[in-house]
């Protein structure tokens, strides 16, 4: 059964934007129908509309405006802060089930960083762990250059020479050498 269904949905201001936005706890944000006085005694209306979210860096986000200011809020900040209360210092917001676009309230929670990232690797959302050698996004060197740097090491180049040639610092070239670095290669066996 889907949870979603079993919830009426329910409305509530948008921290920080009382009186222009309402969030649901079904991920909805929406805007109030308000008048607008402009600095030369004008009005206008502005009708309440549903808004529009768009997915950037994997998340839904809403453009909001007050005073002439517009900014751009994640969905699940705003329905966790109406819905879950003031976000406790240091921790972040986690979707339970590990769908970054499903911002309804109960699927929200506060968890600390660790408690994220152990919930991302329980889902298989989070390799947990580097993958070793080449395989590593941030390595900078190849295992076969890793077996090539031991190598000429070994037969009198030095290390400073080694970082030149190779474009790393010596300080890792130091930490290759002594296998504090780079120990296997990208399936695992010691290099």
């Amino acid at each position: 059964m889907n949870p979603e269904l079993e919830y009426a949905e329910e409305w509530r201001c948008v921290i920080g934007f009382e009186g222009y936005y309402e969030v649901s706890n079904l991920g909805r944000v929406r805007s109030l129908a308000r008048t607008a006085i402009y600095s030369n005694g004008g009005t206008r209306q502005h009708p309440g509309v549903l808004l529009r979210q768009c997915i950037t860096t994997n998340y839904l986000k809403v453009r909001l405006s007050k005073d002439n200011r517009p900014r751009d809020c994640n969905v699940h900040c705003l329905v966790a802060e109406a819905f879950l209360g003031k976000r406790p210092l240091g921790e972040q917001i986690n979707h339970k089930d590990g769908n970054k676009t499903n911002n309804v309230a109960w699927n929200l929670e506060y968890v600390t960083p660790k408690g994220n990232i152990r919930h991302a690797i329980a889902l298989g959302l989070h390799p947990g762990g580097s993958p070793p050698g080449e395989k590593n996004p941030g390595a900078k060197l190849t295992d076969i250059e890793v077996i090539e740097i031991r190598r000429l090491y070994t037969e009198g180049f030095t290390q400073t020479a080694l970082g030149k040639q190779f474009g790393v610092s010596q300080q890792q070239i130091g930490k290759i050498v002594r296998r504090e670095r780079r120990r296997f290669n990208s399936e695992g066996k010691e290099i």
